[in-house]
């Protein structure tokens, strides 16, 4: 890839479902390699929302 850009990132990864402890710190996670017509940017926060939430917890295939 790019000399710029790491072969890897860090992030959060969800596990499986349940509560927070389902989620894993990761730093040695793939950098995604972009596409023609792709653009790759630096993400350094973003939200949790309610949606996040209900997804971890599988929420939504309750049925």
């Amino acid at each position: 890839m790019n000399r710029l850009i790491s072969d890897t990132m860090s992030g959060v990864v969800l596990m499986g479902h349940g509560g927070p402890e389902m989620l894993q710190w990761r730093d040695d996670l793939p950098t995604p390699r972009p596409g023609p017509g792709d653009v790759l940017i630096r993400i350094t926060a973003a939200a949790v929302n309610n949606t996040d939430v209900n997804t971890r917890l599988a929420w939504y295939s309750k049925g």
